[in-house]
């Protein structure tokens, strides 16, 4: 099949505003494009390799991060790193409804790896308050869970905020449960934790 130069020349002729018109909406993609809502956009920012939500940023989108982020957190279908992402961003996130959240996946959840990230997020976000949830998991078959309920309580033990009677609490919380860690090892690391 043949063209001519007659029916070449037309189609770059019709093409090329297009083509222009494709470009601009491109390089300005406000315009004349929808509105990315907030879940869009935090579950692109999640799925970043390098460039995740910041703690300000969280902040800055207020209960509707909140929101957005227990549906991403709960999204079954979704990959299981954006799952946790979602829930570790929870500890930044503003109002009652995500330490409610935060609260219930500690009571309910099996899964280790959601577990942990609760255990992370609800302590960073409650302080002393969440101390018995997350010891409530000290003995949890799995080490990586007991990591994070220890890791957790030594940092609300050294948190600005936590009173002196707090801290006596959660050592003794500390103390009891490394008293009867069977891994050896893990016990000696947050027993030599800074």
């Amino acid at each position: 099949m043949r063209f001519s130069f007659r029916t070449s020349l037309l189609a770059l002729t019709l093409i090329s505003p297009l083509s222009a018109s494709a470009l601009k909406a491109q390089s300005n993609p406000g315009v004349n494009q929808p509105a990315m809502s907030i879940e869009a956009r935090l579950r692109q920012d999640l799925s970043g390799i390098e460039d995740v939500p910041l703690e300000a940023e969280i902040r800055a989108l207020g209960h509707d991060a909140t929101a957005a982020l227990i549906v991403i957190a709960d999204d079954a279908n979704a990959v299981p790193f954006l799952r946790l992402r979602a829930i570790s961003c929870l500890s930044w996130s503003s109002g009652n409804r995500a330490s409610t959240y935060l609260r219930n996946v500690l009571r309910v959840e099996q899964e280790p790896m959601r577990l942990r990230a609760a255990i992370r997020a609800y302590g960073t976000r409650e302080g002393a308050r969440a101390m018995r949830a997350i010891a409530a998991h000290g003995q949890h078959a799995d080490g990586a869970v007991r990591e994070a309920v220890y890791t957790a309580l030594v940092s609300i033990q050294s948190a600005a905020s936590t009173t002196a009677a707090q801290r006596t609490q959660v050592q003794r919380t500390l103390s009891r449960l490394l008293a009867s860690e069977t891994d050896a090892d893990l016990a000696q690391r947050i027993r030599s934790a800074p």
